[in-house]
């Protein structure tokens, strides 16, 4: 049985996403107590070929507790079965704007404003975002997008053609390592964005930031390198007949360079024929930050 536990901060679109994988076939479950998984699991690992999602959040109260999650994903499971964590984020501005459109409770937001209360959940989840299989931000993203993000990861775990699948995610150290990578490349050698003023709360989708990162200081030679390693590497991995490979890549905070460079190498390994997805996990919350920063700063 493929498990999918599905989870990230409320308003980022968790409801949708679990409405996406119940149309493509998935058995599953809403607001499910971690307590339970164990048990949730045992009932449905025995039913071969069978695919089930469970949504765990804050909506949880008092039992939602964020270290039991983490210990069902580092345990194992009957016929080796690896669940899958699929964090669902969006950036604290985006979050605020759909609970102020909508106008329903944030679940964390007692006895305290929606900013606190965005706060205390991106704070308490954030464990879960760092061990997380994919991470998706629907910042930008529209129901019917996130829809069809899934249902090409979906499609993906599904193959069965055996071509490996390429996961592309950047990151910033000051964050944690991603614990599912099978590979770290660490690009804070190159130019940083982050000391230049009109750049600093931007991001390495910013084509000039992009450029500045990918044109600067030994950017060629070390996007040179890399790429003829993934090149040399990548087949090797295939004909091993593994699925999934992951590729981290970091930077300080996860903002500008690994961002870059992880956009840049996704779409050389494309090119190769490779499937690939690309996922920036702490681009939102770092530019929210520095956003933030520099607000205080100027007095804003």
């Amino acid at each position: 049985m493929q498990l999918v536990i599905l989870t990230g901060m409320s308003g980022a679109g968790k409801t949708c996403a679990l409405r996406a994988m119940e149309d493509v076939g998935y058995f599953c479950t809403d607001n499910l107590p971690p307590q339970l998984l164990d048990e949730f699991a045992r009932l449905r690992f025995d039913r071969q070929g069978e695919r089930a999602a469970v949504a765990i959040d804050a909506r949880g109260g008092s039992l939602f507790n964020v270290n039991l999650i983490r210990q069902f994903m580092q345990a194992s499971h009957p016929g080796g079965a690896q669940p899958m964590l699929l964090f669902i984020d969006a950036s604290d501005e985006c979050l605020a704007k759909r609970y102020e459109e909508s106008g329903s409770a944030h679940p964390m937001a007692r006895n305290c404003s929606l900013s606190e209360a965005i706060a205390r959940e991106r704070t308490a989840v954030e464990p879960l975002r760092q061990c997380a299989s994919q991470v998706i931000d629907t910042t930008t993203l529209t129901a019917d997008e996130l829809r069809a993000r899934l249902e090409d990861m979906l499609k993906v775990d599904d193959a069965s053609d055996g071509e490996m699948q390429v996961d592309v995610m950047s990151f910033g150290f000051k964050h944690g390592l991603p614990e599912n990578a099978d590979m770290v490349l660490d690009v804070r050698i190159l130019p940083n964005p982050y000391y230049v003023p009109d750049m600093r709360a931007r991001t390495g989708r910013d084509e000039d930031v992009r450029r500045y990162v990918l044109d600067g200081g030994d950017a060629h030679e070390f996007m040179d390198k890399a790429r003829d390693m993934l090149e040399f590497l990548l087949p090797r991995y295939a004909k091993t007949g593994r699925a999934r490979f992951t590729l981290a890549v970091g930077c300080t905070g996860g903002q500008h360079r690994s961002v870059a460079v992880a956009d840049a190498l996704g779409e050389f390994m494309r090119a190769q024929g490779y499937r690939v997805q690309v996922e920036h996990r702490d681009m939102a919350a770092s530019r929210e930050a520095e956003k933030r920063i520099i607000s205080r700063t100027s007095g804003g």
